[in-house]
């Protein structure tokens, strides 16, 4: 699985690379990200994982983004209360990571989009 991580914390990037790559994930790091440089960039990626500090949590973008790359999974870091997050249906390969967060936790949600990522494709 090839995963594309966009933040400006570069050492929790750092880590999460090293951490992921162990696991034997493909992972690329974007640190300053605009609309058009993720759309080239997913195209070679499974998984985006996005901190929602840089897009506001913005349905309407991650939308866009989906639709360059069909079957792209999305795992948004956020620091809001997920109590409060509502996953919107129409984007199934969405998911909400609270910050902070254990390593196993994001590995989990990877392994759970990778998962639904598959059923979904395989069930076209």
């Amino acid at each position: 699985m090839n995963i594309l991580i966009v933040t400006r914390e570069i050492k929790v990037a750092r880590a999460l690379k090293r951490g992921l790559e162990e696991f034997e994930f493909n992972v690329h790091v974007n640190e300053n990200p605009n609309e058009e440089i993720l759309a080239t960039e997913i195209g070679q990626n499974d998984l985006l994982i996005l901190d929602q500090e840089l897009t506001g949590g913005s349905i309407a973008l991650m939308q866009r983004l989906i639709e360059f790359k069909q079957g792209l999974a999305i795992l948004l870091l956020t620091v809001e209360n997920l109590n409060l997050m509502r996953i919107d249906p129409k984007l199934p390969l969405v998911e909400y990571l609270a910050k902070p967060f254990q390593f196993r936790e994001l590995l989990a949600k990877i392994l759970s989009l990778r998962n639904k990522q598959y059923t979904l494709l395989n069930a076209s």
